[in-house]
């Protein structure tokens, strides 16, 4: 090989280096780019889903059912305890397909001191500390504590028949006693309404006066 051939040569493999190093990084650059273009496109996912849940969201709001429940005495010619639960609002929503309403304890009674060997606990927990439970197997209550209403209508009212509550056996002050300090009529009712479509709402109501409107947004 003489001087020309060589200086070919070595100019042939010079420039096949120097094209390998440029596809090199032109990979690399293109697999940077691949990479880029997947993160964006994962963070405009991300964004789009979020957008989307704020969205659901404040529709999940705006759609909060209305709720008028009020405190009544008669039911037709029978004089007795009853909550009327009217759907109110929003027109938008339209109905309920079912209604839950749950009596609660004013406050925590779990940590409150006991006697006895458990049974006392048992009896204080199943205890209504309020002055009504529901009648079970009237008006669709399930138990003293809950009532399952299957649909409510704009405007409709639905009566839910209540009994006076009962004392534990271990009460100081007998019925009498139990009826007076409880006869101001104060409760705490949690409301759960569903609706096919939606993510349940869940209200609560402190009956302390003869009619509570809760819900909104």
């Amino acid at each position: 090989m003489d001087i020309v051939e060589g200086s070919i040569a070595a100019s042939a493999s010079l420039f096949s280096g120097v094209a390998a190093v440029a596809a090199w990084r032109a990979a690399r650059q293109a697999n940077q780019n691949a990479r880029t273009a997947n993160d964006t496109a994962a963070a405009a996912r991300e964004i789009a889903e979020q957008v989307a849940k704020i969205e659901q969201d404040r529709h999940h709001r705006e759609l909060t059912p209305v709720l008028t429940i009020t405190q009544n005495r008669s039911r037709g010619t029978l004089q007795v305890p009853l909550l009327e639960i009217r759907l109110d609002g929003p027109q938008a929503l339209g109905h309920l397909d079912q209604v839950t309403l749950e009596i609660r304890n004013s406050r925590d009674l779990s940590e409150a001191p006991v006697l006895g060997d458990g049974r006392d606990a048992e009896e204080r927990n199943a205890t209504i500390w309020g002055p009504y439970r529901f009648r079970p197997g009237v008006d669709h209550a399930a138990d003293e504590r809950t009532v399952v209403l299957p649909g409510l209508r704009m405007d409709e009212t639905r009566p839910v028949t209540l009994d006076e509550t009962y004392p534990p056996s271990g009460y100081v002050g007998g019925l009498e006693q139990w009826r007076l300090d409880r006869q101001v009529g104060q409760f705490l009712l949690w409301v759960r309404c569903q609706r096919e479509g939606h993510e349940p709402w869940s209200l609560s109501a402190r009956m302390n006066r003869p009619a509570v409107t809760v819900g909104g947004h």
